[in-house]
């Protein structure tokens, strides 16, 4: 994990007015301007009151409004405009001939802060020691006004580096004010704060969140709402001390304040300080919806090319990384640099954190030497400003180590990481998520190249440096700094006594600790996220860890042994959908907690309204509107969020729901199966794949070596999809000789549940080639491992067994809904020539969008009305909706719960980076417009209780493969909303074959009383008999998914 610089806003306490003037109604419109932001309206105001009246004609009650006023528009940007104006009232001389004398500390305490605030930083150490002379000379300065001159002078020094000076200005000034106002004056607790900076920039920071946490205690007496600056930067402490969850309660604490006060740019920076510890904690989803929001407010108050949106683009681009996506990472990473390069310069010290991120954009794109120049870059600008000792100089020495370590410059990458470890260590005290990152990279290291005694010092001295003093603690997710971190330090040091030489049981059992507190940290880990897509994100690490355990498994022990099976099996399991499972658990389960109907009901209708409105965020191109619904969707998720901490705080057993294990064990599963049925579990990694063979008495875990598997897939899907005869008989023989264990066709079983992994997902068993095939033979009578036996297909056991246990209990009668939009026309197909133009509509179906894409389904009518005829002609309760009934507004409409089987025969599309908007095409309704197609996102809102879906349609068993999770798209979205099975295609289908199968298939469930597998496989067996149809590319595209 490269070590990528963060953005945090730290707050200073400037605070030190007291206000004396009432409201004029000259300012009032002024003062709402500031209130509310509106800086082009503020600043309007603020220039009428120095046109339009001369300043010798203010009275004294004005001039404190004006100075007022003018330390309000300073502190919301717009100092540079104040220190402008007040300039007027000085003459020639820099006499102040209108103004009286015993307003001369604040004019020049507000025209100083302005200097301050504007950068002009000499300007400003003169204005503030002109007061403390004005006071010496005993004009009527107050000792207050002295006070605030050394807060601010303090605060000068400090940006000179003058640390010592800083610290002694301050405490006089701290001094002053306890004098003046008494010991527990919020006015007191600001100055303390600042002290706390100081600490802060020296690294001491035990010294520093101690003047924080002193702070907070005087401003909490009076319950002075400027307290939130305090927990802000002890949130900032703690973040760069790594204990990212203390800093979250540090600054949710802030943020109760500032939602109460709306002080919206100090709202802003809290989102931003929020964002950068999400993202540390993995929650990337929850840390860009904060990115998001500070950019916004930013935009809104200071334009788009100010400094703090150049923070958050710094910070966005490290999500972007977290998310795997690099173009708009290089982005975000430019542009910040464009911002913070225009304001202070290329080689300002502000803009070196944006060289070492670019530097790791270009590593990423796998452009090392470029990498190089900009890290180098970046450590050059530290060192010329003394910052050898730093953090930031050293988080950069680990990232040119990293590269150099890419690079495989084996000793100039040990040299880097050596130097890096020594100062970090030197500089937290041996205690950091950076300093046990470094460790980690270096055991990988000494790991590659065969050094395993010291790969496994470094990856001990990782821990040690990622764990609170404590040593060994009783909770070890608790007690350590970056859980991400720790749990890369025990897959590692599982891996090296796996790997060390040595064999047998004993090493497995070695190599296994290590894992098993991988997997517990995982999981806790995974149960703080909060937003399922990071729970998928960190869905990886799981992958990951399989594969470990797999490996070492079946190296070191008898892998058939009972309890090492069942391992394995539990560990696969956790790599495949488990998102999925939990989710699919915690709806069905959830009416047992104990709470009441009413607030599950308002939960459902809560998540209704977010899945809408991040699907209107997604479709909006009104940049106005966009905006306007991404921050209903903040609010909403946030309310969201509350009640969801109340749920578990409120029900334990929700709490429980939420954050259980829901895996089964390999017993539960095997008491389901009967004697006909084995179960082929796949777990796919880069070189190799493991089949674990499940049945009644059968358990075995094989790994098989494979160079090539995606060719040997594609070649066999282009092979089948492109009638390409040739190179599909050749693959797929190839991949049944890989795949199939030999004895499955041999007859003793009947049955097969396929568990795919990966690019596993897409590829129908069915059309596995049992033998060789010679030139010349037709399609119907070519070996397909149909012939052998009944396929079925499910995206984890744990789910298989989810959903068999929940199979229709109640005797209910079948009944069947169906929708058919056919689009006779183009009228129909809701595609007006406009449409066709429309760029939102053309980036999400990208090329689709054709003639032939919409093209009439007219086979689907006939389809319809024959299956529906079934369920008549039996007495069953069917309804059916074809043509321009067929809309999306209509299946809204329906009880969808009433209904066994639902079947829709349409056109779809998939969108494979953003799988929940892809959809499937229904009738227009009143206008031709996106309206009439179901995205995948309006899916999870739907209810259904349906024995079976069918989706005849094409391409609906695609989607985006998540590592570590599975197939994201129609399959994920149906199963959630509760379909027991699941009849989905894997590419664009024939209309009339469809037709041809679909209705012998519902013929054997309603007038056969088949099963939905046994009927599926007969009716593509008499497909296969149809010299028409025999070819796999009319039949092999349908699947079962499901009980």
């Amino acid at each position: 994990m490269p070590i990528r610089c963060i953005s945090l806003i730290l707050t200073l306490s400037l605070t030190g007015l007291i206000s004396r003037a009432q409201p004029d109604s000259l300012f009032v419109r002024l003062e709402q301007a500031v209130e509310s932001y509106n800086g082009d309206e503020a600043i309007s105001f603020y220039n009428q009151i120095f046109t339009t009246r001369n300043p010798g004609d203010f009275t004294n009650a004005e001039y404190i409004r004006i100075f007022e006023l003018s330390h309000k528009l300073s502190g919301i940007g717009f100092a540079e405009n104040v220190n402008e104006k007040l300039g007027k009232f000085r003459n020639k001389d820099k006499k102040l001939p209108f103004i009286s004398p015993d307003l001369y500390g604040q004019y020049f305490i507000e025209l100083g802060y302005s200097y301050y605030l504007s950068s002009q930083i000499v300007k400003a150490d003169s204005v503030f020691r002109f007061i403390i002379e004005l006071y010496e000379k005993k004009y009527p300065v107050s000792r207050l006004d002295v006070g605030y001159s050394y807060n601010v002078l303090g605060l000068i020094k400090r940006k000179y580096g003058d640390f010592d000076s800083a610290i002694e200005l301050l405490k006089k000034a701290e001094k002053i004010r306890i004098e003046e106002l008494g010991p527990k004056h919020p006015q007191v607790g600001g100055v303390v704060n600042n002290i706390g900076l100081i600490y802060s920039d020296l690294g001491d920071f035990d010294k520093a969140i101690l003047y924080y946490n002193k702070a907070i205690e005087i401003k909490m007496e009076t319950r002075d709402p400027s307290v939130y600056l305090n927990y802000m930067n002890a949130g900032e402490i703690q973040t760069m001390l790594g204990n990212y969850r203390g800093a979250l309660d540090y600054y949710e604490k802030a943020e109760s304040i500032l939602q109460e006060i709306s002080e919206l740019g100090k709202l802003a920076d809290l989102y931003l300080n929020m964002g950068a510890v999400y993202n540390l904690l993995k929650a990337n989803v929850e840390s860009y919806r904060y990115f998001q929001k500070s950019l916004a407010i930013y935009t809104d108050i200071f334009g788009p090319g100010n400094e703090k949106n150049g923070k958050v683009y710094q910070n966005l681009a490290n999500v972007y990384e977290e998310l795997g996506d690099f173009d708009n990472e290089l982005k975000a990473t430019e542009k910040a640099v464009e911002i913070m390069a225009n304001i202070y310069g290329k080689q300002a010290i502000e803009v070196a954190p944006l060289y070492n991120n670019l530097g790791l954009v270009y590593k990423n794109h796998k452009q090392p030497e470029i990498s190089l120049h900009y890290l180098k870059l970046a450590s050059k600008i530290y060192r010329d400003n003394g910052l050898e000792n730093s953090e930031k100089y050293l988080n950069t020495l680990s990232n040119i180590a990293e590269t150099y370590s890419f690079l495989n410059r084996t000793d100039s990458a040990i040299y880097n990481y050596d130097k890096a470890t020594i100062g970090l260590s030197q500089l937290f005290k041996g205690r950091h998520p950076v300093l046990a990152n470094s460790y980690n990279k270096l055991a990988e290291i000494y790991f590659t190249s065969g050094d395993y005694t010291l790969a496994g010092q470094m990856v001990k001295k990782s821990i040690s440096a990622n764990l609170n003093e404590e040593e060994n603690p009783d909770n070890i997710y608790e007690a350590c700094l970056d859980p991400s971190i720790l749990f890369e330090s025990y897959l590692l040091q599982g891996e090296l006594s796996s790997e060390s030489g040595n064999t047998g049981e004993s090493v497995c059992k070695k190599s296994m600790a290590s894992f098993q507190i991988a997997d517990s940290i995982l999981a806790v880990q995974r149960n703080f996220l909060f937003d399922k897509d990071d729970k998928i994100n960190m869905a990886r690490n799981a992958k990951n860890l399989t594969e470990a355990v797999l490996e070492s498994f079946i190296h070191h022990t008898e892998q058939q042994d009972a309890a090492n099976f069942e391992t394995s099996f539990k560990y696969i399991e956790k790599s495949k959908n488990l998102v999925l499972l939990n989710s699919i658990s915690e709806k069905s389960e959830k009416r047992y907690a104990g709470i009441p109907d009413s607030t599950l009901n308002h939960e459902e209708v809560m998540l209704g309204r977010i899945n809408f409105l991040a699907l209107q965020a997604e479709l909006e191109e009104d940049s106005l509107e966009k905006r306007n619904i991404q921050e209903k969707l903040f609010a909403s998720k946030e309310e969201y969020k509350n009640l969801v901490e109340y749920l578990e705080r409120s029900y334990p057993e929700y709490y429980n729901l939420r954050n259980k294990n829901a895996i089964p064990g390999l017993k539960e599963i095997i008491e389901r199966l009967d004697d006909e049925t084995i179960v082929l579990s796949f777990f796919v990694s880069e070189h190799a794949f493991f089949r674990m063979q499940i049945a009644k008495n059968r358990s075995k875990l094989e790994k098989i070596p494979v160079s090539g598997f995606d060719d040997l897939l594609t070649g066999m899907r282009k092979g089948i999809t492109l009638k390409l005869n040739d190179i599909y008989l050749e693959k797929a023989h190839q991949l049944f000789s890989l795949l199939i264990p030999d004895d499955i066709v041999a007859g003793n079983y009947k049955k097969m549940i396929v568990i795919p992994d990966g690019a596993l997902t897409v590829l129908p068993f069915e059309a596995l080639l049992t033998d060789t095939v010679y030139p010349g033979t037709k399609p119907e009578s070519w070996p397909y491992l149909l012939n052998k036996i009944e396929i079925s297909y499910s995206p984890s056991l744990a789910i298989w067994l989810k959903l068999n246990s929940e199979n229709d209990l109640n005797g209910r009668e079948d009944s069947f809904l169906a929708f058919a939009p056919v689009f006779k026309s183009r009228v129909e197909s809701g595609l007006a020539e406009a449409d066709l133009q429309n760029e939102n509509m053309l980036r999400t179906y990208q090329t689709k969008l054709n003639e032939l894409w919409l093209a009439p389904l007219q086979a689907s009518e006939q389809e319809i009305l024959k299956i529906d005829s079934l369920f008549y002609y039996n007495h069953l309760p069917s309804k059916v909706f074809v043509n321009s009934q067929s809309s999306k507004e209509q299946i809204k409409q329906q009880n969808l719960r009433d209904f066994k089987f639902i079947h829709i025969a349409t056109h779809g599309f998939i969108d494979k980076n953003n799988p929940d908007l892809s959809g499937l095409f229904f009738a227009p309704g009143l206008e031709h417009n996106s309206e009439n197609i179901l995205y995948t996102g309006e899916i999870y809102n739907l209810q259904f209780d349906a024995e079976l879906i069918t989706l005849s349609a094409c391409e609906t068993g695609l989607g985006k493969i998540a590592e570590g999770e599975g197939m994201l798209g129609f399959s994920r979205a149906f199963l959630y909303s509760g379909a027991k099975n699941l009849l989905l295609s894997l590419w664009k289908v024939d209309d009339t074959s469809t037709s041809e199968m679909m209705v012998p298939f519902y013929d054997g469930i309603i007038e056969r009383a088949m099963n939905i597998s046994e009927s599926l496989h007969a009716a593509k067996l008499k497909l296969v008999k149809n010299s028409r149809y025999s070819h796999p590319y009319y039949w092999a595209p349908f699947i079962l998914i499901g009980s």
